[in-house]
This record gives structure tokens, sequence and C-alpha cells, in this order.
């Protein structure tokens, strides 16, 4: 698909070219040549030709689906309800917000199995950047802070 608008704007900037629109020179209200026309027709059919190729292989584009998962978090005693917003499970892209303390976007770095590693970079609040591990199951997400055991947060989807 990219070829393809790249070849029409091209080609497009040949007609125009070849045409002389923009020219001072151009007073005549017939922009339309014989040879203009050509082109024209050939960039049309060049361009139905490789959009019937790529309807069969191309595949719809669909928009990111993004998840809220709701729970906690939890360090020293303290404990806040937290909720996180998944844009993506593969590789882990998520926001994590805890009302009134903070909130960090979430990136995984590495994988095996169900365990990630995500790094946690903080978009506001008193918190600091640090590594979560993170357990992932088809209804709950467990991460722990890798320098404290003690600082987890849970949720579940909804």
């Amino acid at each position: 698909m990219r070829r393809t608008g790249l070849f029409g704007v091209l080609a497009l900037a040949a007609v125009l070219t070849t045409a002389g629109c923009g020219s001072d020179a151009d007073t005549s209200s017939d922009t339309t040549s014989p040879d203009t026309t050509a082109a024209v027709t050939t960039v049309t059919e060049a361009r139905e030709s490789e959009s019937e190729s790529d309807e069969a292989t191309s595949l719809p584009v669909q928009p990111p689906s993004v998840e809220t998962w709701r729970g906690s978090w939890q360090s020293v005693g303290e404990r806040q309800p937290a909720t996180l917003m998944v844009m993506s499970t593969d590789p882990l892209r998520a926001m994590v917000d805890i009302p009134g303390r903070c909130g960090a976007s979430w990136t995984e770095t590495q994988r095996q199995g169900d365990r990630l590693l995500v790094d946690a970079t903080v978009t506001y609040g008193n918190c600091t950047d640090n590594v979560w591990s993170v357990e992932i199951s088809d209804d709950s997400i467990v991460a722990t802070d890798t320098e404290d055991a003690g600082t987890r947060v849970s949720f579940v989807k909804g």
C-alpha cells in the first residue's frame, strides 16, 4: 500500500510538471493536454492493478485494543487502589495509575513463559523508575518490585 501511495505522488508530480501547473506562464483555462491525459490514464491503470494485488495479501488495519485491569498497590503497610491500562500484551506495554500517588508506563524488556520483566518509567507523582517482575494469567496480573519484594501490585480484568 505504501508503494501505491508513493507511486501516485510521484506520478502526480510528473503530471503537474508536464502540464505546467503552478507556472505564471500558464494562462490557458485548458490545462489537460493529450500527453497529460495519457499519463493520468497510465497512473490510474497502474494503481488499479496494484490495488487488486494488494487486496489479496494485505490484512485489515485494526485499532489497538486497550484493556483496563483494576487492583491494588501495596508497599510498607500502605495499600492503594490501582489501575492498569494494557495497550499490548506481546510485548507488554501498559500504563499503571495509583491515584493520588503516581503513575508510570510499563515496557516489557524480557519474557520467559508467563513471567516478564518490565521497566517502569514514572510519568507523574512521587515514585521512582524501577523494574517489575510480572506474572500474567488469563484473569490476573501480579507484579513485584525487583529491588523491594514488599512492593507489589495485583490486577484483575475489568
